[in-house]
């Protein structure tokens, strides 16, 4: 691709929502989609890159409100699933 090609989506922002939407966008089959943003630094250093830096997160299953329950439970049996397709 070039910087004359023209793409049916482009997504802004290489962080927590935009990289999965990106992820989930190219998936379409007969869509060309555009992720930009920059990557994330290879070493860390005293500045914040993104809203969580680190390698892992700490989750719940139980929330005051149910529907968080619902979909933190839903979240977390997909993890296998993702962790098959990336490797990580």
């Amino acid at each position: 691709m070039t910087t004359k090609d023209i793409f049916d989506l482009v997504v802004v922002g290489n962080g927590l929502m935009g990289s999965a939407a990106f992820r989930h966008a190219s998936e379409v089959k007969g869509t060309t989609v555009c992720l930009i943003g920059p990557p994330e630094p290879k070493q860390r250093s005293g500045e914040i890159f993104g809203c969580w830096y680190d390698e892992g997160r700490v989750y719940r299953r139980i929330a005051t409100q149910h529907t968080w329950s619902i979909l933190a439970t839903e979240s977390v049996a997909r993890y296998k699933e993702l962790e098959a397709l990336t490797g990580e």
